[in-house]
């Protein structure tokens, strides 16, 4: 309806299911604080979402910004996508192009895809919310961009986090853990963009043989599930 109506809403995703839940929060004007969980938690208590939500809502603490996390150690390899690309990403990042303000900024969150965080509804409006599974680093790159970093911080969670796993999707990119790894790269790439970094290709193939070593650490040092 509203594509009919000449308001395009972006493909598929979960960006563009926060986008509309958004607009309609923002447009009933009933709420100072928008939280964002994931609707899949197998384990979920009410506690999370006091977590979730009291530093932004506390007058005293006035936080804008507040990023949940938790542990994802069990028996198997979970949080795939923090743990292979985008930790080992920002090292090698860091480490070729230097420790810029952006990337210390995204390597400060325990967990910076976890699909829980909560805002003033005030910032929430002056946010862009990218409409891909890109959705964790974009919204983090927007923060970044619109308030400032004593205004933001992190929320321990729970104990313990259980929830639906993607599927590997090694040879599809348009779908799973591939898509969402996709998704994630690009957002943080147009960001550096933005942010003046330069993307060559010598730079670009550093990076891979960088990341390759990194990646393959980060293993080396995991527990053995």
């Amino acid at each position: 309806m509203l594509q009919a109506d000449g308001l395009p809403v972006g493909a598929d995703g979960k960006g563009r299911a926060c986008w509309m839940a958004y607009g309609y929060v923002l447009a009933s004007q009933q709420s100072d604080v928008i939280a964002l969980h994931d609707c899949d938690i197998v384990n979920f208590q009410r506690e999370l979402l006091a977590r979730l939500c009291y530093p932004v809502v506390n007058p005293n603490i006035d936080f804008d910004f507040c990023k949940g996390f938790y542990a994802r150690v069990t028996e198997r390899m979970h949080g795939r996508v923090t743990r292979l690309l985008v930790t080992p990403l920002l090292r090698s990042l860091m480490r070729i192009v230097g420790a810029r303000g952006f990337l210390r900024y995204l390597d400060s969150f325990r967990y910076p895809l976890a699909g829980e965080f909560s805002m003033k509804a005030s910032l929430a409006g002056a946010t862009r919310i990218p409409a891909d599974w890109g959705l964790e680093v974009g919204m983090l790159a927007e923060i970044y961009r619109n308030c400032s970093s004593h205004r933001v911080c992190q929320a321990e969670l729970c104990e313990t986090y259980e929830h639906k796993h993607q599927e590997l999707s090694a040879d599809d990119n348009t779908k799973g853990l591939s898509k969402m790894g996709v998704d994630n790269a690009k957002n943080l790439f147009r960001t550096m963009a933005a942010e003046g970094i330069e993307l060559t290709k010598g730079v670009l193939d550093t990076l891979l043989a960088r990341y390759v070593r990194e990646a393959e650490d980060t293993v080396d040092r995991a527990p053995r599930w």
